[in-house]
């Protein structure tokens, strides 16, 4: 369903007729016994149903058809259902047979910003409010003293907001799940003769500012009714629509906000000076009225409609329908009021379907509506809580021999309440994927459009297409699995083998010490970034690890009273971990003692490190008994270059280690003198030589047991002649 026409505010709005009584209406009925299968595709895409258009796409050969209005929109399709590999590939095809720069740009950078979304987006559980949902349409409106209101357009409520037109359905207020017809809220905005009601928001518990339309208050010209801004004093029951620049003549003015860290109210206006369509716009209180309205950015406001501004902190939320960033229909959005950056929210947010309205209740959770189809029916409310970054979140993928009629049909996952979370489409090959799926948590997974068998076999694989679960499903079709176990998602080993300068080592032991159980070592946020076996004693080592503020520790069997100990190269305990309330292990590794530094390393990656922390610039870069540097340390030396390049705030400070062949007094010369070398190499490659120092300690920190009289290998040897540094913020950084 189309938004304008989702909602009675909006449907007001545009000029619409809307009778909520007779259902969604399928604006592509028609065609759906066409038969030319391009006609069906191209309004599914119109009317921004991406991800039936893509179901429709994979039971269908549409390629040949339609010219290149139908393969623009296969592109938009493919993109939305993260196909960004076939999507690419079908836009450079278009752009060689219907050059269109334009429209090639635009569509380059959507799936780019898409892709991207993948990487940023922060797990999330988007559940249904059940028992407040209906078959009718739902809004968040405000929250007084943390109680959320509920506006609602269902039938039993017509009594209390009467409307001009039987086939419209007005809006009434309700508290949470509860009719609260009679309340102080209720009567208060029933005595004030409000027709419609909007979303608002309260400020200080002593002011309400809201949309609403009241009684009567038609355009003459246009015969259609336009939203005003309201502001109703909560401590004496004064009412008054807020005046001009604000509310104008002939424009609809909508969703009020304020920004906390300006003080600015934000709103939603159609006004003359727009972009086309709602857009964003602020204005000040001064001097006893209102400053004349500004639009927000180019980059914010587009020729499609932007609505249902939130201001949390410095960062401004908003909903809009643009094509440019979207996954289809309305998305939510974020905007850094100060630097301007904006984003895409992403999935589990954002979906094919219409996607507004997000109100935080916390920094941890907030409230969106949707009318994604897998909710009671028109517009719901769903609650929306941000993930501790020590859960596990991952991606579930599927593949069975389906009935032939299966196959770019929809499947859901549903939760143990039975609420209905994501929905996927079967591929031809019999796949399937549903996404930042919570685990420790049982699901169901069904195809409601088929009829499945009993005892279908379906194999859960993981990244790497390694089966690591078959469920069969039941008398009903549904596949059930139970405690969905992160350790299951990982292969027997995993490497991570960050190839930047600045990577770390993380060693550790299981206590008491067990062998050959699973480790799997995840970042900040919940990303798998290594997998291994415990050693006999208990001991594991994650090498070349991206730094990371903390990380969250897995294992398959460890009880509850288990300790992991993490451990320096000498063995020595840095830190003892005990199990949380999800049965993980957090490392924090940078706390609050640690001076922190931001750094951007070679890859242009941001990490985090302690002024304190050690890194080695490999393990063999001298040849025994000289300080020429080798091919390998050099490769290394140029990547050290680079940081400090790109972080002129920093210094390093050096320093070189020997083995123990030949006299203390002689390898303490020369392991000065291949720190010497070392500097002079980063001096040739353009660093002021104020940034630089370095020590020589000779054998004095030997890695390992190789001291004098202990026979080791060449290998072993190896392992103490190294050179390590560590960069230090300079308070009077110099420009390279």
């Amino acid at each position: 369903m189309k938004f304008v026409l989702t909602i009675s505010i909006l449907a007001i709005l545009h000029g619409q007729v809307f009778c909520q009584n007779d259902g969604p209406r399928d604006a592509c009925e028609s065609l759906r016994n066409s038969r030319n299968p391009c006609d069906l595709f191209i309004c599914l895409t119109t009317e921004r149903q991406y991800d039936e258009a893509y179901g429709y796409l994979v039971r269908n050969e549409i390629a040949e058809c339609g010219g290149p209005e139908v393969q623009w929109a296969r592109i938009g399709v493919l993109g939305a259902n993260r196909q960004y590999e076939k999507a690419r590939k079908l836009l450079d095809q278009l752009s060689e047979s219907y050059p269109n720069e334009g429209k090639y740009y635009t569509e380059n950078i959507r799936l780019d910003e898409m892709e991207l979304m993948e990487s940023f987006t922060l797990p999330a559980v988007v559940t249904p409010l059940a028992t407040t949902n209906s078959a009718y349409n739902e809004l968040f409106a405000w929250t007084e003293k943390s109680l959320p209101l509920v506006l609602t357009d269902r039938p039993q409520y017509d009594a209390y907001f009467p409307v001009r037109r039987q086939t419209e359905q007005g809006y009434d207020l309700i508290e949470g799940n509860n009719d609260v017809s009679g309340s102080e809220w209720h009567d208060r905005l029933k005595r004030l003769g409000f027709e419609q009601l909007g979303p608002g928001q309260v400020i200080g518990d002593s002011v309400l500012f809201f949309t609403a339309v009241m009684k009567g208050s038609y355009n003459r010209k246009s015969e259609t009714r336009k939203l005003k801004i309201f502001e109703l004093d909560l401590r004496n029951g004064k009412l008054k629509d807020l005046p001009e620049p604000v509310n104008t003549e002939g424009a609809n003015n909508a969703y009020p906000c304020f920004a906390p860290s300006s003080g600015k109210l934000i709103f939603s206006s159609d006004r003359e000076g727009g972009r086309g369509g709602m857009d964003i716009w602020e204005t000040t209180f001064a001097d006893g009225r209102w400053t004349e309205p500004k639009s927000f950015s180019y980059f914010i406001n587009t020729p499609s409609d932007e609505m249902f501004p939130f201001a949390e902190a410095d960062t401004l939320y908003y909903a809009s329908n643009r094509a440019d960033m979207g996954f289809g229909g309305m998305d939510i959005y974020g905007v850094d009021l100060k630097t301007g950056l904006h984003w895409n929210m992403g999935e589990p947010i954002n979906s094919p379907y219409d996607d507004f309205q997000l109100v935080f209740a916390s920094q941890e959770e907030a409230y969106m509506a949707s009318n994604r189809p897998y909710g009671s029916g028109g517009d719901d409310i769903y609650h929306i809580r941000w993930a501790a970054p020590e859960l596990f979140f991952e991606e579930i993928t599927g593949i069975a021999t389906w009935p032939l009629e299966a196959i770019g049909e929809k499947i859901f996952l549903i939760d143990d309440d039975q609420n209905i979370l994501q929905s996927a489409v079967i591929e031809r090959d019999g796949k399937f994927q549903f996404f930042n799926v919570k685990g420790y948590e049982n699901y169901d997974i069904r195809v409601p459009d088929v009829e499945i068998p009993e005892g279908l076999s379906m194999d859960i694989i993981n990244k790497k297409g390694r089966v690591i679960k078959t469920v069969t499903s039941d008398l009903k079709g549904s596949f059930h699995l139970e405690l969905l176990n992160p350790i299951d998602y990982f292969i027997d080993e995993l490497s991570n083998e960050d190839n930047s300068v600045l990577n770390i080592d993380i060693r550790g032991e299981v206590v008491p010490p067990r062998g050959g159980v699973r480790i799997v070592l995840l970042d900040s946020m919940g990303v798998s970034i290594g997998a291994g076996y415990t050693t006999e004693d208990g001991q594991f080592k994650f090498e070349s690890v991206n730094p990371d503020n903390s990380y969250i520790i897995r294992s398959e069997v460890l009880n509850a009273n288990d300790t992991i100990h993490i451990l320096d190269t000498q063995g020595k305990i840095l830190h003892s971990i005990s199990p949380g309330t999800t049965k993980d292990y957090v490392f924090v590794r940078l706390g609050a003692d640690d001076r922190v530094i931001t750094i951007t390393n070679e890859n242009n990656q941001r990490v985090r490190i302690s002024d304190k922390e050690v890194f080695e610039l490999g393990r063999v870069y001298f040849e025994w008994d000289g300080f020429e540097i080798n091919e390998s340390g050099k490769r290394a030396l140029l990547k050290l270059i680079k940081v400090l390049e790109v972080n002129p705030h920093v210094m390093v400070e050096l320093s070189g280690h020997t083995d123990s062949r030949g006299s203390e007094a002689y390898n303490l010369k020369l392991s000065q003198w291949r720190i010497d070398s070392v500097i002079r190499f980063l001096e040739a490659g353009g660093i002021d030589r104020n940034r630089l120092s370095g020590f020589g300690y000779g054998e004095k920190h030997l890695r390992n047991l190789c001291h004098d009289g202990v026979e080791c290998t060449e290998e072993q040897h190896a392992q103490n002649r190294r050179t390590e540094f560590k960069l230090i913020e300079n308070s009077n950084p110099q420009p390279q």
